[in-house]
């Protein structure tokens, strides 16, 4: 793709909606048998510092309108739990309500909370950019699902469209074409999304292009790409390799992307590499996640999950 191309991508963009969602405070209710019980969940999933953002409520106290709500977090299931005036309140509801049901023993270990953290950033959709810039505590599953989802969507893109394919062993691609620019629109609303995520200044957009393009590389550029992942793409994804290109080569900027933001690190040529292999290496285990949420969510990475051991340099 040529940086001509690249630019008319970059200016056909428009950030809007995503500025907008970011920036609108998020709103979330912990729902349990009661408030204190709400409340202890609530200091586990969000933090000590998050009543701002989430409130509780107990079910024996008159319910609220679920609908001022993004996600709304159960305590068990949520049909077994919920009292009557609960129960006729969500049946009165008829446009659809985002619920995420979580063991009322959460808190047993760090992982069965993160795991609940994805769950909630999963659901909320849109709403998950706010809820991860301003929440604290939510940011890194926010920013994995993020990554996840945008390299899930370009690796379905790539599988159902007619992108030009890799050459026999060298790996490098025919020609770079229309659909490529589609994967680099995506790449670039990912990079975006996370610049939101970690409370960069959304109204300096090309400030946050200007200071990501060092750091994702040729992550951005479909011929590097393809020349890295030739060479690693296993037997089962070398038989479709734009699915591999397209999926490796969003991971791996997504994932260069969260680490500068989040630690100030400085990916290198070869730790590239390692993110490219590191993302193969979910597709391979993974493959259903291409078709699936639940899939998708499996997959999502972290960073303390990554393969690729970061250098810090002043930023």
């Amino acid at each position: 793709m040529a940086l001509r191309d690249f630019f008319t991508v970059i200016k056909e963009l428009s950030f809007d909606h995503l500025r907008a969602e970011a920036l609108l405070a998020p709103r979330v209710l912990v729902m349990g048998r009661g408030a204190n019980e709400a409340r202890l969940v609530r200091d586990r999933l969000f933090g000590v510092g998050a009543e701002r953002y989430v409130d509780v409520h107990g079910h024996e106290e008159t319910p609220p309108d679920p609908l001022q709500y993004d996600v709304i977090v159960s305590l068990g299931r949520l049909d077994a739990a919920l009292e009557r005036p609960w129960r006729e309140l969500f049946r009165r509801v008829e446009e659809p309500v985002r619920v995420v049901e979580v063991d009322m023993r959460l808190g047993s270990g760090e992982g069965d909370i993160e795991a609940a953290r994805r769950r909630i950033a999963d659901v909320a959709d849109e709403r998950a950019l706010a809820i991860g810039r301003h929440i604290d505590a939510m940011r890194e599953a926010t920013a994995a699902q993020v990554v996840s989802e945008t390299s899930m969507v370009n690796g379905q893109f790539a599988f159902l469209s007619n992108i030009p394919t890799v050459l026999p062993v060298i790996g490098n691609l025919v020609a770079v074409g229309a659909d490529f620019l589609v994967l680099t629109k995506n790449q670039l609303m990912m990079i975006y999304k996370l610049a939101a995520v970690y409370e960069r200044d959304l109204d300096d957009r090309w400030r946050i292009y200007a200071e990501m393009l060092p750091v994702v590389g040729g992550g951005l550029v479909w011929r590097t790409v393809a020349r890295e992942v030739a060479g690693l793409l296993p037997l089962a994804i070398g038989t479709v390799p734009k699915v591999g290109i397209a999926y490796a080569g969003t991971y791996a900027t997504g994932r260069a992307a969260v680490l500068y933001y989040a630690r100030g690190a400085r990916v290198t040529r070869e730790q590239m590499r390692g993110l490219y292999a590191e993302a193969l290496d979910r597709l391979r285990r993974n493959p259903l996640a291409l078709g699936s949420r639940e899939g998708r969510r499996a997959a999502e990475p972290t960073l303390s999950e990554s393969s690729v051991a970061p250098r810090v340099e002043p930023v």
